[in-house]
């Protein structure tokens, strides 16, 4: 069946965008929850507010410093593979985190190397995922798709911080929030292995 291009869920109805997009929520959700738990964790460690703008240079900084090298990878290898693999970093960043938080081993230095990791995945995460929604639906189906790509965006930036929120105020522990941002994370892995490689040229 020919699908119309002003079909308005026509890239929705391409498997591997679907999953894609289910994907992309929950990582940018799951970031956006700890960006907001990480930010209550630690300042009840350190009562210190400058303590806080540290929780962002440690996940801009990868950003900045991997750019060009980022680029350079999501360009030369299967977008889907770089995807998968920093969505798996983060992951493993986020058992890290919860490991440590339920030891109760709170040095600053490793919690800041663990933002680290994370900015890493989504130094590389990002453009890769970025450059891949040509490769998932047909070219008239693009700018649907950008469509979905962008609204899905905006939607978790505004559930995530919300979310985080809810989480840490009915629970009052940071385990349990950093347990539910590894299970996004999990999530998300899933939806992106269970793709196939992208076969529509970019």
């Amino acid at each position: 069946m020919t699908l119309s291009p002003t079909d308005p869920r026509a890239a929705l109805r391409h498997r591997n965008f679907r999953f894609y997009l289910s994907a992309r929520f929950l990582s940018i959700t799951s970031h956006q929850i700890l960006a907001v738990a990480m930010s209550q964790y630690i300042y009840e460690l350190t009562h210190s507010p400058i303590h806080l703008g540290y929780i962002g240079l440690a996940l801009f900084i990868p950003k900045i410093a991997f750019t060009l090298l980022a680029g350079h990878v999501a360009d030369r290898y299967d977008r889907r593979l770089v995807i998968l693999y920093s969505l798996i970093l983060a992951a493993l960043a986020m058992l890290l985190l919860i490991v440590c938080v339920s030891l109760q081993m709170n040095p600053l230095w490793l919690l800041y190397v663990i933002l680290f990791l994370i900015g890493t995945s989504g130094a590389f995460g990002g453009p890769a995922s970025q450059s891949i929604v040509p490769q998932l639906v047909p070219p008239v189906h693009f700018s649907n798709a950008v469509t979905w790509n962008a609204s899905v965006m905006q939607i978790a930036f505004i559930v995530g911080p919300a979310l985080s929120g809810l989480l840490y105020a009915a629970s009052g522990s940071p385990l349990f929030v950093f347990a539910i941002i590894g299970a996004l994370r999990l999530a998300a892995v899933g939806f992106i292995y269970i793709m196939k490689s992208p076969m529509i040229p970019p």
